[in-house]
C-alpha cells in the first residue's frame, strides 16, 4: 500500500507576488478550480464568479463561499429550472455578495477579526506616510529660493577703502615666502609665555625649537622679519575680500593658489568666503613674539619693543568684517601683550625709562573699544544663507529648499541624504524661527559688549533660555544655519566675552608697564596703583569680578596684583591661583570648573605669575 503524498511548495512558488516578479504565470486560485470543476452552465459560472469575488475573504473562505453557490445553483439546476431561470431567480447579485461578505465576517473569530483590523490598519498608515512623504518632496525639491539681495557686495562695502595707501601684504608675502625654509624646522609654534635656555620652548610638541636652536634660525631670520616690522607700519592690510594676486601661489602653492581663484569665480554666497591671508599673517606676528623674547633676554630692549610694536600693527591689519578676522585680530593682540607681559616680567633690565615709555605706548596704540565685535557683517551672513536655503512668501518667512543639500555639504551623489531630506524639513525651523533665534544670539552678544563683566553672569545664562528652533533634528547637519558658529553652548556670546577681556589683558599689562616706570624713576614700587594715575595710568583696571579696582599691594619687597575671583571675596591672596583661572570663569560662568581649584579663600594672581599646575596641585 502506498501513501498519497502531496509535493510541498516553498513558500516562494505558493506567493503569487514573488511569481509575477519572477515573471512565472499565475496559478489559478483554488476557488476558481472549485468553480471550474463543477461544469456550471457558462451564464451561472461567470455569476458564481463575479459573487464570490464580490463576497471577498481569504482563498479558504472563498472556497467555501463558491461551494455554497455551486451548491444552491446545481439544487436548482436538478429541479428543472433552467440556467437563466437560475440566474434570474438568484436576484442581485451584489446584494448575495454583500450578505455573504456579513457572513463571512460573523463566522470569523475575534482573533482573526484583530488581525483584519490591524493589516488594513497598517496598510492604511503606510499609504498615509507614502503620501505625506511625496508630499513633503514635491515641496522640498520642487521649491526655489530667490535671491534677492547680494550680501556679498554688502559686506565689501564694510571694509575701508584704502586704495592709493601702500599695503602691508606685499611685504608680509615676501618675508613669508623667504621663512619657508625655516618654517618646515617647526619654529614658534610656542606659547609667548614658555621660555626656558635647556628645554623645549613647548614641552607638549617635542618638535618645537629649543631656546638654542630658536636663537638661531631667529638669526637667519633677521632680515625677514625686520620686512615684517616694515609692513607692520604700513595703515592697509591691502586684502580685499575674494581678489588674489599672482604672487600669491609662491605662499598658499600652485593648487592652493588656483582653487582660491576658482572658488572666488564660481562661488557668491557669503559662506564660501575664504579668507586664506589670516593664519600666514598670523604666523608671522608669533615669529616676532617669538624674535621679541629673544631680544628682551639678550638685553635688546629696543628691538623687543619693535617686535611687540609690529604685532599690534599685524592685529590692527588682521581686524576685517567677518568675525573670525576680528577673532584673529584680538588673538594676535593678546599674544602681543602676553609677550609684553612676559618680557617685563623675565628681564625687566632690558626695558629701561625710554624703552618702558615706547612699549607702553606701543601697547596703548591699540584702542581698548578695536577689541569688540562688531556683527555687521554676521547680520549680512545670516540673510544671505537665509535666502539662498529658504523660500520667500514675501512676508519674511519661508521653508526649506533642496538648495539647502549643497550649502550644508552634502554631496550630489549622496541618494541616502537625498532621500530622507524631505522627512527632515518636519525638525527644520521655518525662515522666520530661525532669523529670530540667530537675531537673539548676536543681539545677545552685542548686549554682553556694553556690559562690564562682573554683570555677565545672568547674561551668560540666558543663552540657555533661548529657545532652539532645532528640536529633534540632531542627525541634520544644520551647522552652516548658525553663522559662526551660532549655537547656545558655544555661541556669539563666549566669542563677544572673550574679546572684552582682550582689552582687560591690555589694561593689565599697562598696569604692570607702569609699575616698572615708577620703580625706575622713583627708586621704588607704587605704594597705591591710584598712584600711578595719571602719569603712568590712565586709570586703575576694574577687578572683572566685583568692578573694584584690582587690589594690590607690596609684600617683602615684591608688589602683588590680584583679582577677588569667583568668589568676589578678597582674601589678600591666601590662597592664591593662576590667573588662567580668571578668563575661563568669566568666559563660561555656567560651565562646570573641572581641574579648577576650589575654596572660600582663593584669589586669582595676576601679577607676578604663578607656574602653571595641574588640578592635583603638583
Amino acid at each position: 500500500m502506498t501513501a498519497d503524498v502531496r509535493p510541498t511548495q516553498s513558500i516562494s512558488n505558493r506567493s503569487p507576488l514573488l511569481r509575477f516578479l519572477r515573471g512565472e504565470r499565475a496559478a489559478p486560485s483554488r476557488w476558481r478550480g472549485a468553480i471550474d470543476a463543477a461544469g456550471l452552465p457558462g451564464e451561472v459560472r461567470m455569476l458564481v464568479t463575479r459573487v464570490v469575488r464580490r463576497a471577498g475573504g481569504s482563498n479558504a473562505e472563498r472556497v467555501d463561499t463558491a461551494r455554497e453557490l455551486i451548491a444552491h445553483f446545481t439544487d436548482a439546476i436538478a429541479a428543472g429550472s433552467s440556467a437563466d431561470e437560475s440566474v434570474r431567480a438568484f436576484g442581485d447579485e451584489r446584494l448575495a455578495a454583500r450578505l455573504l461578505r456579513r457572513a463571512i465576517w460573523r463566522k470569523r473569530t475575534l482573533l482573526r477579526k484583530g488581525w483584519w483590523w490591524s493589516t488594513r490598519a497598517v496598510a492604511a498608515g503606510f499609504a498615509v506616510l507614502l503620501l505625506g512623504y511625496a508630499w513633503l518632496a514635491a515641496r522640498f525639491f520642487l521649491a526655489t529660493p530667490t535671491i534677492a539681495v547680494d550680501y556679498t557686495a554688502k559686506v565689501k562695502a564694510l571694509a575701508a577703502d584704502d586704495l592709493g595707501v601702500p599695503p602691508a601684504w606685499p611685504l608680509y608675502r615676501e618675508a613669508l615666502i623667504a621663512l619657508k625654509p625655516i618654517e618646515r624646522r617647526s619654529l614658534v609654534n610656542h606659547q609667548a609665555g614658555a621660555v626656558d635656555e635647556e628645554h623645549p620652548l613647548s614641552s607638549e610638541d617635542p618638535t618645537k625649537l629649543s631656546w638654542a636652536d630658536a636663537s638661531v634660525a631667529l638669526g637667519e631670520a633677521k632680515t625677514h622679519l625686520a620686512l615684517i616690522r616694515e609692513g607692520a607700519k604700513r595703515r592697509s592690510l591691502g586684502v580685499r575680500m575674494g581678489e588674489f594676486h599672482p604672487d600669491d601661489a609662491a605662499l598658499f602653492g600652485d593648487n592652493a593658489y588656483r582653487q582660491l581663484v576658482d572658488s572666488a569665480t564660481k562661488n557668491t554666497e557669503l559662506s564660501a568666503t575664504l579668507l586664506p591671508h589670516l593664519s600666514p599673517i598670523r604666523l608671522a606676528s608669533r615669529w616676532l613674539a617669538c624674535d621679541a623674547l629673544h631680544a628682551a633676554h639678550d638685553g635688546d630692549g629696543e628691538r623687543a619693543v619693535a617686535d611687540i610694536d609690529a604685532i599690534i600693527g599685524i592685529a590692527q591689519h588682521a581686524r576685517g568684517s567677518f568675525l573670525i578676522e576680528q577673532l584673529v585680530a584680538n588673538a594676535i593682540a593678546a599674544l602681543a601683550f602676553q609677550t609684553a607681559f612676559t618680557a617685563i616680567e623675565r628681564w625687566p633690565t632690558s626695558f629701561d625709562a625710554t624703552r618702558a615709555g615706547n612699549l607702553a605706548a606701543a601697547i596703548a596704540h591699540l584702542p581698548r573699544e578695536s577689541a569688540r565685535l562688531r556683527f555687521e557683517a554676521e547680520r549680512y551672513y545670516l540673510e544671505d544663507v537665509l535666502q539662498r536655503m529658504y523660500t520667500d512668501d514675501g512676508a519674511g518667512d519661508g521653508r526649506l529648499t533642496s538648495a539647502a543639500l549643497d550649502l550644508l555639504g552634502w554631496a550630489p551623489e549622496d541618494d541616502r541624504v537625498r532621500l530622507i531630506a524631505p522627512a527632515g524639513t518636519l525638525f527644520a525651523p521655518s525662515r522666520r524661527e530661525l532669523r529670530t533665534w540667530s537675531l537673539q544670539q548676536i543681539d545677545l552678544a552685542e548686549r554682553i559688549a556694553d556690559v562690564e563683566p562682573w554683570r555677565w553672569s545672568d547674561l551668560l545664562a540666558r543663552r540657555e533660555a533661548i529657545s532652539d528652533p532645532f528640536p529633534g533634528a540632531h542627525a541634520w547637519d544644520l551647522s552652516l544655519l548658525r553663522p559662526e558658529d551660532l549655537t547656545p553652548d558655544a555661541g556669539l556670546a563666549k566669542a563677544s566675552a572673550r574679546a572684552v577681556l582682550t582689552g582687560f589683558r591690555q589694561e593689565l599689562t599697562l598696569t604692570v608697564i607702569a609699575m616698572h616706570r615708577h620703580h625706575l624713576e622713583r627708586g621704588a614700587w607704587p605704594e597705591r596703583l591710584e598712584g600711578l594715575v595719571p602719569t603712568y595710568l590712565p586709570a586703575v583696571p576694574r577687578d572683572p569680578f566685583d568692578g573694584q579696582p584690582l587690589r594690590y599691594a607690596v609684600r617683602d619687597g615684591s608688589p602683588r596684583i590680584w583679582s577677588v575671583g569667583p568668589d568676589r571675596k578678597d582674601d589678600s591672596l591666601r590662597f592664591p591661583i593662576h590667573s588662567r583661572w580668571l578668563y575661563f570663569a568669566l568666559e563660561t560662568p555656567d560651565a562646570p570648573r573641572t581641574g579648577m581649584p576650589t575654596g572660600d579663600e582663593t584669589d586669582v594672581q595676576l601679577w607676578p605669575s604663578l607656574p602653571e599646575i595641574d588640578a592635583n596641585g603638583s
